[in-house]
C-alpha cells in the first residue's frame, strides 16, 4: 500500500514521459530508508530504547495521514466503480506466505525434509494455481491477467524483480564479506558501503533526467547493466579481499550503474496500461520484485550455508568460526557470480521489453 499508492498518485499527475524524472525521488526515498533505517534503528535500541523505534513511526504517520486528507483532495478524480477480489487476495497471501517460509526457514529453523518445509512446500504451488484459476473467473480479479498477458509489462516486471534482486541480496551479504573476509567491524563494514546508496540515488537522478530527453531511453540502463555485470565479476575475482579504495569503485560502479533500471522498467511499464489500471500493474511490480528479492536472500543463504556446512546462521562471527578462509572466499566467490547471473537475467529480459515512445499524455 505504502508504496504502490504513491506511485499510482504520480500516474495521476505526470504522464510516462515526464514520469521518470519524478520517479527518481520515490528510488531515492526507498533507497535511503533501506541504507538508514538499520543504522537509526540501531541508534535508538542502543542510545534510548528499542520502543523508540516504533514510536518514530507515529508523527511520520500523523504527517501521512494529514498529506492524505488534503494535499490529495486535489488530484483529478477517475471514478469506477470496484469490487474487491477477497478470495484472491487470500490465495495469493497464503500462496506468498508459504512460498517464501520454505526458502527463508529450509535448512536454517527446519531440515529441507522436515514435515513443516514439505507440507509448505506441496502447498505452495497448489495455492498459485488456485489464485490463478480464481483471477481467470472473478468479475474483477485482483491481479488481471490481461496485464500480465501484455509483453511489456510482463518483461519490465521481470527485468526489474531481477535487477533489484540483485541490488538488495548484494547491500545485505557485502557487509558479512567485509566482516568475515576484510576483517572489519559492523560499524565500518557499513561506513564502507555507503558509497553503494549515494551512487545509486546520483544514477537513478542522473537516469531519469535521460529518459526524459532522449528517443531510445532502454539503452542506458543496458550498457550500464553490462558495466554492473562487470562490476560485480570484479568482485568474484577478488573475492580473497579488496583494498579500500578498491572496494569504494567496484561498490561505486555497481550502485551508479544500477541506478537506470528501476525508473526504466517501471516507466516501461506505466507507459503501456491504462489509467485505471496504473495502480494494479505497480502493485504487480513490486509485489513480483519482493517475492523474488525473499527469494534471492534466501538462495544466497543457501549458497553460503551449502559451501560453510558447519555454519549454523549467516553471520560473520558464525563464519569465522565454522570454515577456513579459503572456504569463506569460496562461498563469496560463489555469491558474486549468482549476482552477476542475477543481472544478466534482467539485462536479457530488459532488451526483450518492447521500446515504445513515452506519451506525453495520460493513457486512458
Amino acid at each position: 500500500i505504502f508504496t504502490a499508492i504513491p506511485m499510482a498518485v504520480l500516474g495521476d499527475l505526470a504522464p510516462p514521459k515526464m514520469r521518470a524524472r519524478y520517479y527518481t525521488y520515490f528510488s531515492m526515498t526507498y533507497i535511503t530508508a533501506g541504507a538508514m533505517g538499520p543504522a537509526l534503528g540501531g541508534f535508538f535500541a542502543e542510545f534510548i530504547h528499542w520502543s523508540a523505534i516504533f514510536w518514530f513511526g507515529v508523527p511520520l504517520g500523523v504527517i501521512a495521514i494529514f498529506i492524505t486528507r488534503h494535499v490529495l483532495k486535489r488530484l483529478p478524480p477517475y471514478h469506477r466503480h470496484h469490487k474487491l477480489d477477497l478470495a484472491g487476495a487470500i490465495l495469493i497471501v497464503l500462496a506468498s506466505l508459504t512460498f517464501m517460509f520454505v526458502f527463508t526457514a529450509g535448512g536454517k529453523t527446519y531440515a529441507w525434509n522436515a514435515p513443516q518445509i514439505l507440507i509448505p512446500a506441496l502447498a505452495s504451488p497448489v495455492l498459485w494455481v488456485a489464485f490463478v484459476m480464481r483471477q481467470r473467473q472473478a468479475e474483477e480479479p485482483l491481479l488481471p491477467l490481461g496485464i500480465i498477458a501484455n509483453p511489456i509489462v510482463r518483461w519490465a516486471i521481470i527485468s526489474n524483480a531481477f535487477g533489484w534482486g540483485a541490488a538488495i541480496g548484494l547491500n545485505i551479504y557485502l557487509p558479512i564479506w567485509l566482516q568475515t573476509i576484510g576483517g572489519k567491524g559492523p560499524a565500518e563494514s557499513g561506513l564502507s558501503l555507503m558509497i553503494l546508496m549515494i551512487m545509486l540515488n546520483l544514477g537513478a537522478l542522473v537516469s531519469a533526467q535521460i529518459t526524459a530527453r532522449i528517443t531510445h531511453y532502454k539503452r542506458p540502463p543496458m550498457v550500464a547493466l553490462v558495466i554492473c555485470m562487470g562490476s560485480t565479476l570484479w568482485m568474484a575475482w577478488h573475492a580473497q579481499g579488496m583494498s579500500f579504495w578498491e572496494l569504494q569503485m567496484a561498490v561505486g560502479l555497481f550502485g551508479f550503474c544500477f541506478g537506470p533500471v528501476a525508473p526504466v522498467t517501471s516507466v516501461a511499464m506505466q507507459n503501456t496500461v491504462a489509467q485505471h489500471q496504473l495502480g494494479t500493474a505497480v502493485g504487480a511490480m513490486q509485489f513480483g520484485r519482493g517475492l523474488l528479492t525473499t527469494f534471492v536472500v534466501a538462495l544466497f543463504g543457501v549458497i553460503v550455508l551449502h559451501v560453510l556446512p558447519d555454519a549454523t546462521s549467516a553471520g560473520a562471527e558464525a563464519l569465522k568460526n565454522a570454515a577456513s578462509r579459503e572456504e569463506a572466499i569460496a562461498a563469496f566467490r560463489t555469491l558474486f557470480l549468482a549476482t552477476t547471473g542475477l543481472l544478466g537475467l534482467s539485462l536479457i529480459t530488459l532488451i526483450l521489453m518492447e521500446e515504445r515512445p513515452l506519451l506525453t499524455k495520460h493513457k486512458e
